[in-house]
């Protein structure tokens, strides 16, 4: 867990090598070799502690099998990066879910 830029930045630098490793790691070859890959769920709430991070490509690029999954915590629908599709919105009137292609629809929670 990182709550300010020093410990975000040693995060950063531990979970760069990893997940380096799993994209280098092909399908055909994970299976070859029996390994349990572990699933990495990232919950962010502070922009400011992944711009311009290693992980940053990673977390946007979210290719299937990388094992990676990311909650964006933001208040502002603007700070979340252009890769987010899926939109959870809460406010003290009513808590809804839209894919940010098609924000007409928005469906109730």
């Amino acid at each position: 867990m990182a709550n300010d830029v020093f410990n975000a930045a040693a995060l950063d630098k531990k979970v760069d090598e990893e997940l380096k490793r799993k994209k280098n790691l092909k399908k055909d070859q994970r299976k070859k070799k029996n390994e349990n890959i572990p699933f990495y769920l990232f919950v962010i709430s502070d922009p400011e502690l992944v711009e311009d991070s290693e992980i940053e490509k990673y977390l946007n690029e979210n290719k299937v099998g990388m094992g990676i999954g990311v909650i964006y915590v933001y208040n502002k629908l603007e700070e979340l990066p252009k890769s987010c599709n899926l939109i959870i919105e809460t406010t003290s009137e009513e808590n809804v879910f839209f894919d940010k292609s098609n924000i007409g629809e928005k469906q109730k929670i």
